[in-house]
Order: structure tokens, then C-alpha cells, then sequence
């Protein structure tokens, strides 16, 4: 059910994909060894907020089209909008309370967990402000 409409959505990470899927079901997003705040759903914002916070519309260049195969043997062509450019999400770290966001080191792997659907309303919020992963926007 989390995935099987993701071949139809416009963007990678938006609504109806797997990552909107996570945010709706208010599942919890869980990130091994990777930067604070490393979670790609969390590109479920700029997805969302493209047409809304201008900014965005510079994280989004051109389209990817690929072919898709089901085990039934049925196929089909998709298309969706690509996005672009330098992310860097630990800087948005700070405007999270270690009471939402979670981090833990275990020997030398890292290990964090974050609500999905908190952590993106935080961040369309973050951005409405003008506040995002990206540094160079």
C-alpha cells in the first residue's frame, strides 16, 4: 500500500510517494549512520511547497522518465520533476528539540529517529520562513 502509487506521483519524494505515505501514516523516520537531519523524506517540503515558498523553484531542474515493471509482468513509463542542488540538513538541526529529534552513537554509528510527521511540519514551517537545507537558496 506505501508504495504502490509511487510510479504515478509528479514528484520523487511528495504526496503520494512512499515518503508521503510515512508522513500520513505518522510513521518514524529512522536515519543509520548519516548526518543529523539526514532523512530524505524530509524532501517531501520542497515537493510539497514548490509552487508556494519561490525558493523552491530552483531546487527543481528538468524531468527523469524511466520505464517500471510489476511482478504481473504489467509496465509502464513514468515521469516526474528532478531536483537539484547542494542539500545540507544538519544546519537545520538546530531548530529541532532533542524532544522530536533523537540521536544516539553507538560505537561509531550513529543512529537517529524523528516523527515524520512533525519533522516535515517543522520544516514547511522553516521554510515559509525562508529557512531550508539548502545553503546556496
Amino acid at each position: 500500500e506505501i508504495v504502490s502509487q509511487h510510479h504515478l506521483t509528479e514528484y520523487p519524494w511528495g504526496r503520494g510517494s512512499p515518503f508521503g505515505q510515512l508522513k500520513e501514516l505518522r510513521g518514524l523516520m529512522v536515519s543509520l549512520g548519516f548526518t543529523k537531519l539526514g532523512f530524505t523524506p524530509l524532501h517531501y517540503v520542497e515537493c510539497e511547497l514548490h509552487h508556494e515558498v519561490k525558493l523552491f523553484e530552483r531546487v527543481f531542474d528538468g524531468h527523469v522518465t524511466y520505464t517500471w515493471q510489476r511482478n504481473s509482468g504489467e509496465t509502464g513509463t513514468h515521469r516526474f520533476i528532478n531536483r537539484v542542488g547542494v542539500i545540507n540538513p544538519p544546519k537545520l538541526a538546530r531548530y529541532f528539540s532533542s524532544a522530536i529529534h533523537r540521536e544516539v552513537k553507538i560505537s561509531n554509528l550513529y543512529i537517529a529517529g524523528l516523527p515524520a510527521y512533525e519533522g516535515i511540519e517543522r520544516l514547511s514551517e522553516l521554510a515559509k520562513q525562508g529557512i531550508t537545507i539548502y545553503p546556496d537558496l
